[in-house]
């Protein structure tokens, strides 16, 4: 019979730990069966797979956090984040977050945050447009 140990070059030593301690440590019921771990490798190990797949896409532009590659509605993809952009002088952030297909595309979106997004004067309200325009040029792809 198959065991999870079977996969074991397919796995990181993270995930090794945690299919030892399941094997030697796990409450009773709670994935304590040899067919469990083997499951949990498998997944692992595809998971694994597709880091090394799509290792040559390109995270978007300007990301300062882009997760491992998952599946999500039955489509291989991964979250990424790019840098929050504060607004001089107003308590207002952009922030752009979405999900990178394994072709290199995005969907992503805007988020504003702050305590100064109440009460915009002219010159607050350009500012704060000049942000926005920026960054969805930024997630477009656009320079």
């Amino acid at each position: 019979m198959t065991t999870w140990r079977d996969l074991s070059d397919q796995l990181t030593p993270a995930q090794i730990d945690n299919l030892e301690w399941l094997e030697t440590d796990s409450p009773p019921g709670l994935l304590d069966k040899p067919e469990q771990h083997l499951m949990l490798a498998r997944g692992w190990a595809a998971d694994n797979l597709a880091q090394a797949w799509y290792a040559d896409v390109v995270p978007p532009a300007g990301a300062v956090e882009v997760g491992p590659w998952n599946v999500s509605k039955g489509v291989r993809r991964r979250d990424f984040r790019v840098a929050e952009t504060g607004i001089a002088g107003l308590d207002i952030t952009v922030e752009t977050r979405g999900v990178q297909h394994t072709d290199g595309s995005v969907d992503g979106h805007l988020a504003l945050t702050g305590e100064g997004l109440g009460a915009l004067d002219p010159a607050a309200a350009r500012q704060l447009a000049a942000a926005l325009l920026a960054a969805a040029e930024g997630l477009e792809g656009r320079p």
